[in-house]
């Protein structure tokens, strides 16, 4: 699921793979662990299908149950889809914010 985060991000990938290593220490006694791991790698490809950068990666039952995690926890998949959002917009773009050739005449 996340090779498409790998391929057109990996800055993105590379938080992703941060949040799979807490799971891996926890251990599977703690599986609710997961859902932050599975709530990035879905608004990372959700920012990738919304860019026009990967295509149709999202199914209707990942949907489905992303959509149940943001039910039970809105405020994680927000900060997802704007972490994610930010990294895909500073990969394309650069820096807007301090980079002097994104300046504003």
């Amino acid at each position: 699921m996340s090779a498409g985060l790998e391929r057109h991000s990996p800055v993105l990938y590379s938080a992703v793979s941060e949040r799979l290593a807490v799971f891996d220490e926890i251990g599977g006694d703690a599986a609710w662990t997961a859902v932050p791991a599975f709530s990035l790698v879905t608004a990372g490809l959700a920012r990738l299908e919304a860019h026009g950068i990967e295509g149709e990666v999202l199914s209707p039952a990942l949907l489905e149950h992303w959509a149940r995690v943001a039910e039970h926890c809105p405020t994680l998949v927000a900060t997802d889809l704007l972490f994610a959002e930010a990294v895909l917009t500073f990969h394309q773009y650069g820096d807007l914010v301090t980079d002097s050739a994104n300046e504003v005449s």
